[in-house]
């Protein structure tokens, strides 16, 4: 409820400068073999985003996906 209260006494502008609270999530990679099957997952358990690098929206691009620099911060990890 005292949450509630404090956003409602907020200003317009304070909502756009004040930090959210990070959302966090697991991820899992997987390590593939040269024939793309998967060898080992390392699983990352309470991830957030720490920084995002450059992003290149160029439509001449010869890739097929989408590739930038991604930092994550996590609280443990697991071989599986």
């Amino acid at each position: 409820m005292e949450r509630l209260v404090i956003e409602n006494e907020s200003t317009q502008s304070d909502r756009f400068t004040r930090s959210a609270t990070p959302t966090y999530a697991d991820i899992t990679l997987s390590i593939l073999t040269s024939k793309n099957n998967v060898n080992k997952q390392i699983k990352y358990h309470e991830c957030v985003v720490v920084s995002i690098g450059d992003i290149n929206f160029e439509v001449a691009s010869q890739e097929g996906s989408l590739v930038f620099p991604v930092t994550f911060k996590f609280s443990t990890f697991e071989i599986l």
